[in-house]
């Protein structure tokens, strides 16, 4: 199973902040607060990364099933899919706190930007992607690790956390 991050990894969360006056520094995942606008608000104005459909196209092709897997608000977030035309099930957008629950087989993948949830996910014995938006390219570096990656059976093994 695939479980691909959406905040930072599928939408422009720093971009969409902005969009709203407020700053928010890349990778620092302790400062957000809903307390200047709510959840419903920012992901009708959310936009995806400049980058979603290429990672869509590549997950699909990979004939592997994948899921998003985000911390939090997850009908608001498959509402945003929708109306960017990915009909994706409500039950494959999942809201967890600890990511690494759903880390059930050593070939379980997570691609997310934030290190410590890859962390968590490798320590529990699945193999965790560090999408790393600080990067120049991060989605170039994804397609590098994936095209690699994607042709392993099972995707033994962790390479980035």
């Amino acid at each position: 199973m695939i479980n691909l991050d959406f905040d930072g990894v599928c939408v422009d969360f720093i971009g969409t902040a902005k969009t709203f006056g407020i700053e928010v520094t890349q990778n620092d995942f302790n400062v957000w607060s809903w307390d200047k606008i709510s959840p419903e608000e920012f992901y009708r104005r959310a936009e995806l990364q400049p980058w979603f459909f290429k990672l869509w196209d590549a997950l699909e092709e990979s004939d592997h099933e994948f899921k998003f897997l985000t911390k939090d608000f997850p009908e608001e977030k498959h509402s945003l899919l929708w109306r960017h035309g990915i009909q994706f099930p409500k039950t494959d957008v999942i809201g967890a706190e600890k990511k690494e629950i759903y880390c059930r087989r050593p070939y379980d993948v997570l691609i997310d930007d934030n290190i410590d949830n890859c962390k968590a996910w490798s320590k529990a014995g699945g193999i965790a992607y560090f999408f790393d938006l600080a990067q120049p390219d991060p989605f170039a570096d994804f397609l590098s690790w994936w095209n690699v990656k994607a042709d392993e059976a099972n995707f033994p093994g962790s390479e980035k956390c």
